[in-house]
């Protein structure tokens, strides 16, 4: 089924510096070059620091349940530090649940310890920190070295630096399949419409007249490298699992949506477009290497 460009503007070619030899499909591919700096950018330089958001001072204990439940409201906390010996919380969703005679008591008595599963640290990787925030939406306790200093909750995933961290993930996946579509370049070539592959020569012309060599599919959109990835059942070529077009459909839209600067539909969505950026990238890497 041949494919037009959806979104030009989105195109960021990768400049090559010497020719490119193509391969028949089915033939035993490798994973690409940069596969090693890819991973290390991942799970080294992506992490918790990048989006963590600091504490609020605790809270008196002997506030009034009403009172702290209204300064949570306001400052729209899912949860507050109480000002104790030990490490003491209050969670707004429970809270929420006392009934209004109650509410004139002191907050302590509806104190909690921290969850150990809720206690990382600020080097924990990022694609760790969206697993379980995925998986449960009780936030992430950061502990420092004077205790907890730092939250993390799905919502920061909507907040700039959780989005810089979300497209970085996704940027680093387009350019690793950049490398894998390339090798399956002349029947992906056979997919694209007539109007497409014009355009793209032009922009092949215009790097050649800059002394740049361009391969002719780095100027493909990710949702043309996603719709290539299907069409030419490149994971079972490459024997990975390259996930469906619901999996791929998501990441194309948060990445749009983040490029576009228009706002991520929630973070579960953007945490879920994470995800399956990183099982991909996974999925890539464990491709043979040529030896």
């Amino acid at each position: 089924m041949p494919i037009g460009e959806p979104c030009r503007a989105c195109v960021l070619p990768v400049v090559r510096s010497r020719p490119v030899t193509d391969r028949p499909v089915g033939s035993p591919r490798a994973s690409p070059a940069p596969v090693d700096d890819v991973r290390r950018l991942v799970h080294e330089h992506l992490n918790a620091a990048m989006i963590m958001v600091p504490l609020d001072d605790p809270l008196d204990p002997e506030m009034p349940l009403a009172e702290a439940l209204a300064y949570l409201d306001e400052n729209e906390f899912d949860l507050a530090l109480l000002r104790t010996a030990d490490v003491r919380i209050v969670y707004r969703a429970r809270l929420k649940q006392v009934p209004e005679d109650k509410r004139e008591n002191p907050v302590k008595a509806w104190w909690s310890s921290p969850r150990g599963d809720r206690l990382i640290e600020h080097s924990l990787e990022l694609g760790e920190v969206a697993r379980r925030l995925s998986d449960d939406d009780v936030p992430l306790l950061v502990v420092g070295r004077g205790g907890l200093a730092f939250i993390i909750t799905r919502a920061d995933f909507t907040r700039p630096a959780g989005l810089a961290g979300v497209l970085a993930v996704i940027a680093a996946l387009d350019g690793m399949l950049d490398g894998v579509i390339r090798e399956f370049d002349e029947p992906a070539w056979d997919v694209l419409d007539e109007e497409r592959r014009a355009d793209i020569l032009t922009f092949v012309e215009r790097a050649r007249g800059r002394s740049e060599e361009v391969h002719r599919l780095s100027y493909l959109t990710l949702r043309e490298r996603f719709l290539l990835v299907r069409e030419l059942r490149v994971g079972e070529a490459l024997g990975v699992d390259l996930e469906t077009q619901a999996e791929h459909d998501l990441v194309v839209a948060v990445r749009n949506d983040i490029a576009h600067g228009r706002p991520v539909r929630s973070g579960s969505a953007a945490i879920a477009a994470l995800e399956t950026a990183e099982r991909l990238l996974d999925a890539l890497a464990r491709v043979p290497k040529e030896s």
